[in-house]
């Protein structure tokens, strides 16, 4: 009985894997979004196509390509990593952007006094922030994408990972015709550029850059998913459910990171008291057999089952995972206190920062 169960829900990772590649497709690559939009989801899209290559034991792409969607995929699981490792890969592109914005102000012909900015953030119509500069140029740089090449390069990898999808969804044996196109939603982006070396114009706290670059990039990261996939997916759909969860999974896990690093420095840069709470609220909201199924696709590991037998359901989002890892919580209980939760998490970010929305351009 129970390896009759079993094979069912391979069958089921089989149908998930299909469903996500048709929202993919169809909202996402055959759309026609602004420049920044579509780079900002890229690194999502590369996490399916890895995953799901992954449990279909294939590549499809040369092994560039493989290693490119492969490492844009690593760099969202960045907050996981040691402090000082995070430190370090988010000082370095912030240095790496000082030096080419210095080099373009040298040969410019005239403004060679100038001032320059090596750092813009972007917000959505209201005011929130969806993502960073830097942050993009991390993602691309994990990627072996400089600076030069982000737009042109982008877009290619995204045609290649096009590819891989249809690739993916040709395994089904399933009906999944997809629309050529979708009408893609008028996004209104607007951006403020700084200098992230005057430290006083955007940081409250200006005696620790590489805390505030990694705190800027966890905001950019909440809004990518919170203020642009969701806008473009819906509120209950089972692809921006897991990287929505992703996400939140790994910017807790950054904050746990940040705590224990500030706890061993002694440090008073942070409210450590604060954080604590924080992190304490969110304790519940992030049990590893949940996480394990939203970053790779197996409902079995090992003989064991994600989904309980008696739990399992077609007919509601992801089959039943999120009641068996939840005692029985519906998907949309689980993701409203997800996202309660997630709306204090980004209050709390958005505290260190001086952000003058009158300053907003909206020329892009």
């Amino acid at each position: 009985m129970k390896n009759s169960f079993n094979t069912k829900l391979k069958k089921t990772a089989k149908q998930i894997i299909t469903n996500d590649g048709i929202i993919i497709k169809t909202l996402l690559l055959n759309s026609s979004y602004k420049g920044i939009i579509s780079i900002i989801t890229l690194p999502f899209i590369g996490l399916y196509c890895r995953e799901a290559q992954e449990f279909y034991n294939l590549r499809i792409m040369d092994e560039k390509t493989e290693k490119q969607i492969a490492d844009l995929r690593n760099s969202i699981k960045i907050l996981c990593y040691k402090y000082n490792k995070i430190e370090k890969s988010f000082l370095k592109i912030d240095n790496d952007q000082n030096d080419y914005y210095i080099k373009l102000l040298e040969n410019a012909p005239t403004n060679k006094q100038a001032s320059y900015y090596n750092l813009g953030i972007y917000f959505d119509k209201n005011g929130h922030i969806i993502g960073d500069t830097q942050l993009i140029s991390f993602y691309f740089d994990s990627a072996e994408i400089n600076n030069d090449e982000i737009n042109q390069k982008a877009y290619n990898l995204g045609n290649k990972m096009g590819i891989i999808i249809k690739r993916i969804l040709m395994l089904s044996k399933c009906n999944h015709k997809t629309s050529k196109t979708s009408t893609p939603i008028d996004f209104k982006i607007g951006y403020i550029d700084y200098n992230s070396n005057n430290d006083n114009i955007l940081f409250k706290n200006n005696s620790d850059k590489g805390l505030n670059l990694l705190l800027l990039h966890m905001l950019g990261m909440i809004g990518s998913y919170k203020y642009v996939l969701r806008k473009i997916l819906g509120d209950t759909n089972q692809w921006e459910y897991r990287c929505e969860y992703i996400i939140s999974h790994n910017i807790w896990t950054g904050l746990k990171i940040i705590q224990h690093h500030f706890e061993n420095t002694k440090s008073n840069t942070l409210d450590l008291e604060l954080l604590s709470t924080i992190i304490e609220n969110g304790r519940n909201l992030f049990p590893t057999e949940y996480r394990n199924c939203m970053m790779h696709y197996e409902l079995v590991h090992n003989d064991k089952s994600y989904i309980k037998q008696e739990l399992y359901r077609p007919d509601i989002p992801l089959y039943g995972l999120i009641e068996s890892c939840f005692y029985g919580q519906s998907a949309k209980n689980y993701y409203d206190n997800l996202r309660k939760y997630m709306d204090n998490v980004e209050i709390f970010l958005n505290s260190f920062f001086k952000l003058d929305y009158q300053n907003i351009k909206w020329d892009l």
